[in-house]
């Protein structure tokens, strides 16, 4: 059919660096969260976008493409072992 899913699960920070698919498109479906994600068309012209919750994205065939989970707060929040409204009290100060 051209076109492959998986199911992938990035942590906070994760980045799944840039690859391509020789053979098929991928498509991605965003179950919980959000990500990052970019590709390239034919020239090299690079297209980001910020995905949410149930939002679709398809990557064509052979062009380089990445996902990240950038969830700063998140981030911070496993790093310092503290809560999300810890977080925002200090972004707020």
């Amino acid at each position: 059919m051209g076109v492959s899913m998986e199911l992938a699960e990035l942590a906070p920070g994760a980045v799944n660096r840039p690859h391509t698919h020789p053979r098929g498109s991928e498509l991605l479906f965003v179950l919980e969260g959000a990500l990052s994600v970019g590709t390239t068309d034919s020239r090299g012209k690079l297209y980001k976008n910020d995905l949410h919750k149930y939002d679709v994205f398809l990557f064509p065939e052979e062009l380089p493409h990445y996902e990240a989970n950038l969830n700063k707060a998140e981030v911070l929040m496993k790093t310092f072992k503290v809560s999300a409204e810890t977080i925002q009290e200090l972004k707020d100060a």
